[in-house]
């Protein structure tokens, strides 16, 4: 009867075990059967990477710099400023007047050399006539021929009489003309010395001038990017205020200054408003055009000091990828390494995924080939 029981009781134990067993097979197979579907975490736009044809640059800094400034100084001497018309900033055009000397002692010495001019023309004109008179009366015996020579020694010493007296004319003319300060060309006052009332010394600077409103940018770049530089290269150059200008390289430094090893290149930039000589800019040299898989910006995460993308995988997933990053270029990026060309990536919201996330396709980003997610 005991023996009986303990069958019983085994027999019984057995069933329940494979009644559970069966109970889980029966669990698991259906859940294999029918996939879980998880919620997605976020809604996005995803794009493919593009091939396009980007520029090899070369950055620098450097002064914008006049293209030439010229230094108006006197040419007279131990006279008297009396007019200053001009200031720091005008225009002004080629031969105008910028400032006047006191000229009344010039006129007063011009006008008594001029009488010593007409005199010496009067001394010489009748010395001449006598030199003819005397010549004609040759060979009569009337006169003899020591007196003709003295006469001709006279007309000589009264010619050259004349050409003395016509270049102090000239002289004094010249030394007018130059009471009157005048501009070599066309161009902006850029300094200003001269005060009225001061006297006059030869040399003495009065202005500058920046010649024909020209200004380059001088950038400074070393001995091995100088060797890389072609004279024809485009330039842009970006002021402080966002400006960027256009420039063209003028010439190369012919030599490396020894104390900073850098070179200078002078880049011919157009007038602009913003542009102001002395004042600090930066600049770029295009080098090349290079090929390049490029992204929008904002489809690159940083994490960790890395760059990342999430490329959509199957199932409305996303995988977190570690990719080198290149260029940048208005709102594109270049990607060298680390991501296919044929990619899916995740352009908007990247910054809100964790790798793994799935996510809802917005139809609009890829047509034909993104969907939702159920």
């Amino acid at each position: 009867m005991r023996m009986n029981l303990k069958r019983a009781a085994l027999a019984g134990g057995l069933t329940a075990l494979i009644a559970v067993a069966t109970f889980w097979m029966i669990r698991d197979a259906s859940s294999a059967a029918s996939p879980t579907h998880t919620k997605p975490v976020l809604s996005v736009t995803v794009v493919r990477p593009q091939r396009q044809h980007w520029p090899v640059e070369l950055a620098a800094n450097g002064n914008i710099v006049p293209w030439h400034e010229a230094i108006i100084s006197s040419d007279v001497a131990q006279l008297r400023l009396t007019q200053v018309l001009v200031d720091v900033g005008d225009r002004v055009k080629a031969g105008q007047v910028l400032a006047t000397w006191d000229d009344i002692p010039v006129r007063h010495e011009l006008a008594q050399a001029v009488a010593m001019q007409e005199q010496a023309q009067a001394v010489w004109a009748e010395t001449a006539e006598q030199t003819r008179r005397a010549q004609a009366m040759r060979g009569s015996g009337a006169i003899s021929e020591q007196h003709i020579a003295v006469l001709e020694y006279q007309l000589q010493a009264a010619k050259a009489r004349v050409a003395a007296a016509s270049s102090q004319v000239d002289s004094l003319r010249l030394r007018l003309y130059r009471t009157q300060v005048r501009a070599p060309d066309d161009g902006v006052i850029s300094a200003r010395s001269a005060s009225m009332g001061v006297v006059a010394t030869v040399g003495g600077e009065l202005f500058r001038l920046l010649r024909q409103q020209r200004l380059q940018w001088r950038a400074e770049l070393g001995a091995s990017d100088l060797a890389r530089l072609p004279f024809a290269a485009p330039v842009q150059v970006q002021l402080g205020d966002g400006v960027t200008l256009n420039g063209i390289i003028s010439r190369l430094a012919p030599s490396i200054d020894p104390r900073t090893r850098q070179g200078w290149v002078y880049v011919d930039i157009p007038t602009h408003p913003a542009a102001r000589a002395g004042m600090f800019a930066q600049g770029r040299f295009v080098l090349a055009q290079q090929p390049a898989l490029t992204l929008p910006h904002q489809a690159v995460v940083m994490r960790e000091a890395f760059s990342y993308v999430f490329e959509l995988e199957a199932l409305q997933r996303v995988i977190l990828r570690k990719v080198q990053i290149g260029r940048r270029q208005s709102d594109r990026v270049e990607v060298l390494s680390g991501l296919s060309a044929d990619a899916q990536v995740v352009a908007s919201g990247a910054g809100f995924l964790n790798d793994g996330d799935t996510v809802r396709v917005l139809p609009s980003a890829l047509p034909g080939q993104a969907r939702e997610a159920s």
